[in-house]
């Protein structure tokens, strides 16, 4: 079947570079915009590494008898798409479900497609777009006049099949590892792990006019795209096209500071760089927070919930990336967090009138008391733990603690180690957490 479904998306208003909304996909035919044009024929064509497979997209090239082959890897589980042209899978060619696409896990093959993202190739969080995919990855890369673009919630797996895109007889880089991000003058982009051979990238002061991150060949086996970011222009040089178009395209501006949000009426939190509320809600009354691109209820972040939703038995603190803090009657939990991540966002929950000297507050374990007992505590914050009676009451266990009360101004917990502890903080989520956290000599 013929695929000539054309798809629209429209580009919002982003951090990255502030721009009016455009339209970002338009197919271009023999006649002009408009005129549907044959889309590639798309096959597997060997196994790839790790058991990805090889696609091969095959379309007629500009000069008579030529034909353009472009290569592209994707997970050995995906399969074709046959959908109907005018439905909305119609867009793509494989994916993990062929039977409902979902637009997510999803590749598309294109050819005669003028992409204009307005900020060019490259992969970025879904929320750039004002699209309603719900995938948390959305990009695209240009090659031989073939547009290959992915939805995934999986940035690693975007970044891959985005950077596998070749001519046939190119040489593909190894991008079987996992990705990183550098930084440079406040500037982030992706790299490989194991650096491909031939991919150099700078960040040099912009001249000229914006760049989107074309690729243009500057040799045999040797393409640049720039894509400008702010004041600054980044330049990647790569082996391929797709790989230099990525790397360059999917440059954003580093955001440093916290930021402070209301997670309920009368409650605050502070949220790393580059968080935002989770659109949409999880379903069951929570308000969910995550790092720029997470959608849904899967990903790692924080829940803020009403307390009478939360058994009142479950005592706030933390186990490695999961736990829980309670500010009056708000209950904000972490979710999949690193440990040190959680512990700098739960202990940023207070009352708007607290007391607070702003994040991050640089947790540290501290010794107190009884010899070998340990509590991590808050070092910008005024969190006083004393210890109160060499040994805990009767019928106390180590580890025993209360949960925070009112104390004047502050609050206060209680914890058992080799001694007993009264915490005192300036805030309920401070107080229980760092009570929660005392290890027993």
């Amino acid at each position: 079947m013929t695929k000539r479904h054309t798809r629209w998306w429209v580009a919002g208003v982003v951090a990255l570079v502030a721009v009016a909304a455009v339209v970002v996909a338009v197919r271009l035919g023999p006649s002009g915009p408009g005129e549907a044009a044959d889309d590639p024929v798309v096959r597997v064509v060997g196994a790839a590494t790790d058991g990805w497979q090889t696609l091969e997209a095959e379309l007629p090239g500009n000069r008579r008898d030529e034909t353009v082959r472009v290569l592209v890897d994707v997970p050995g589980e995906w399969a074709p798409i046959d959908a109907d042209p005018d439905s909305v899978c119609g867009y793509y060619s494989y994916g993990a479900d062929p039977d409902d696409c979902g637009e997510n896990e999803v590749v598309a093959v294109y050819g005669n497609l003028v992409s204009d993202y307005h900020f060019g190739s490259g992969l970025r969080p879904a929320e750039d777009y004002d699209t309603p995919i719900e995938s948390d990855w959305i990009g695209h890369v240009s090659v031989g006049g073939i547009d290959v673009s992915v939805s995934s919630d999986d940035r690693d797996l975007a970044l891959r099949v985005l950077g596998s895109a070749r001519l046939a007889g190119d040489e593909i880089p190894d991008l079987t590892g996992a990705w990183t991000d550098v930084e440079v003058d406040a500037i982030s982009y992706p790299v490989p792990t194991t650096v491909p051979e031939g991919l150099h990238v700078d960040v040099k002061d912009r001249s000229g006019p914006r760049r989107s991150a074309e690729g243009e060949q500057a040799g045999p086996g040797r393409w640049h795209a720039v894509a400008t970011v702010g004041r600054s222009n980044v330049v990647a040089v790569a082996p391929t096209r797709a790989l230099a178009e990525l790397v360059a395209g999917s440059a954003r501006k580093v955001t440093t500071a916290w930021s402070t949000v209301e997670a309920a009426p009368g409650v605050v939190v502070d949220l790393p760089p580059a968080w935002a509320r989770v659109a949409g809600g999880c379903g069951d009354g929570a308000v969910r927070f995550g790092a720029s691109g997470t959608r849904g209820c899967d990903g790692p972040g924080i829940e803020v919930r009403s307390g009478d939703s939360v058994d009142a038995s479950t005592p706030a603190g933390l186990d490695g990336g999961e736990g829980l803090v309670r500010s009056g009657d708000v209950v904000v939990s972490a979710v999949g967090l690193p440990h040190e991540v959680a512990q700098q966002v739960l202990g940023s929950v207070r009352a708007t009138d607290d007391p607070f000297p702003g994040s991050p507050l640089g947790w540290a374990a501290t010794e107190v008391g009884s010899p070998n007992d340990h509590v991590e505590q808050p070092q910008r914050a005024d969190v006083r733990v004393d210890s109160v009676a060499d040994d805990c009451d009767d019928g106390q266990e180590a580890g025993a603690r209360t949960a925070a009360t009112r104390d004047g101004d502050g609050w206060l917990a209680t914890a058992c180690g080799g001694d007993a502890y009264e915490v005192r903080a300036p805030t309920q989520a401070l107080a229980d957490l760092v009570a929660a956290s005392l290890r027993p000599a």
